[in-house]
């Protein structure tokens, strides 16, 4: 990472933390439902993955996941403050004043176990993005590593020098590292040299916990009221991907019976031109990103939030403090960064938009999509 980048982040996180200490006190104060009222056709969505009280090693470390009871807390929240709608109902205008999305990523079976029953407590609809090869008893290249970081850290060493670019990192540093720059076909050679020398778990972890719902769960939940969207095949970098690959992972059919909203998520929050423009073409309603403000982009999109606060305060801060003012900014270093495209000036000290929310590159504007990735 350059000095900039790391100036930029460091810059991001010291604005967060005190655009979320500004939102506290004024939930102290007794102003968060006048607050959120002023508000009252912003979506305010959602995202989670985990939900489990100890996460094992597959998702230990990733900073996924949330208790059952910070879950509860949550939930409690939302039913309080918001009209908690299914993403379609929203889109619509059809879900009420300050319109709310409940999302979860990637299918874990901790959501149907756990979080599930909390919604119907609550009597709130949710949608789940299923990923492909997790449906049909796959383990996804993440959960894959960060499960051999875990437990077998010496093993996973002793093949580095044939990875470079990733010795000397720790184990968030080294995901991060293939998430945002091995190819699918280098995070499967990765995940081949790891099969070589550690041993294989999947049956054991399939028959006594599983860490994806299966299609059976799946069709049971849809039942309870749970939607579910689609989230890649494998869960790879859309960004990373060739055009070959980019098909694989848009290609749903393995899952489509399963499939009961029109709506996909992009893995990780990252995307392309190329991968806009195929989702588009294949008819999806609505493409979710991670990160703030992507509506003023492009209404084909929503960014949604993910949530760890453990208090009311805190969730109250990210949502309607925190999140709109980083969307604000972000749209402001957008535009900074279009004023000086093309001139020998260039901003100094400025961090980009993506440092001021987690790493997620901004969407592009719709003016600058192709024809065919525009809203319709």
């Amino acid at each position: 990472m350059s000095n900039g980048d790391s100036l930029g982040r460091r810059l991001g996180k010291t604005v967060r933390a005190a655009l979320r200490k500004v939102g506290a006190g004024l939930y102290h104060l007794g102003l968060s439902h006048r607050i959120v009222n002023l508000s009252p056709h912003r979506i305010r969505a959602l995202l989670y993955h985990s939900v489990e009280s100890s996460p094992g090693s597959y998702t230990a470390g990733l900073n996924v996941n949330v208790t059952p009871a910070t879950f509860d807390l949550h939930m409690d929240y939302v039913r309080s403050h918001y009209s908690v709608s299914t993403i379609e109902t929203a889109l619509d205008g059809l879900g009420g004043p300050c319109p709310a999305l409940i999302t979860f990523d990637d299918g874990y079976f901790s959501v149907e176990k756990h979080a599930v029953p909390i919604l119907e407590k609550y009597e709130l609809p949710a949608t789940v993005f299923l990923i492909g090869s997790a449906v049909n008893g796959g383990v996804v290249w993440v959960n894959e590593l960060n499960h051999a970081l875990n437990r077998y850290p010496h093993v996973v060493n002793s093949i580095l020098p044939e990875f470079k670019m990733l010795a000397g990192l720790s184990q968030a540093e080294m995901i991060f590292k293939v998430q945002t720059t091995f190819s699918p076909a280098d995070v499967k050679r990765l995940l081949r040299r790891l099969a070589d020398v550690i041993p294989r778990e999947h049956d054991t972890l399939q028959s006594a916990d599983p860490l994806f719902s299966s299609a059976d769960g799946i069709l049971a939940m849809q039942g309870r009221g749970v939607h579910f969207g689609f989230h890649t095949q494998d869960h790879f970098n859309l960004q990373l991907c060739d055009d070959a690959s980019l098909n694989v992972q848009l290609n749903a059919a393995n899952v489509a019976p399963l499939l009961n909203s029109n709506t996909f998520a992009y893995p990780f929050g990252y995307y392309s031109r190329e991968a806009i423009r195929k989702l588009t073409q294949q008819g999806y309603d609505q493409l979710l990103t991670v990160g703030s403000g992507t509506r003023s982009s492009s209404a084909l999109h929503t960014g949604r939030t993910e949530l760890f606060g453990t208090t009311t305060a805190d969730i109250f801060a990210q949502l309607e403090i925190e999140e709109p003012a980083i969307a604000m900014l972000r749209r402001a270093f957008r535009f900074a960064k279009q004023l000086f495209r093309g001139s020998a000036l260039h901003p100094v000290g400025i961090p980009g938009s993506s440092d001021l929310s987690g790493g997620i590159s901004p969407l592009p504007l719709e003016s600058d999509l192709p024809e065919t990735s525009k809203p319709r």
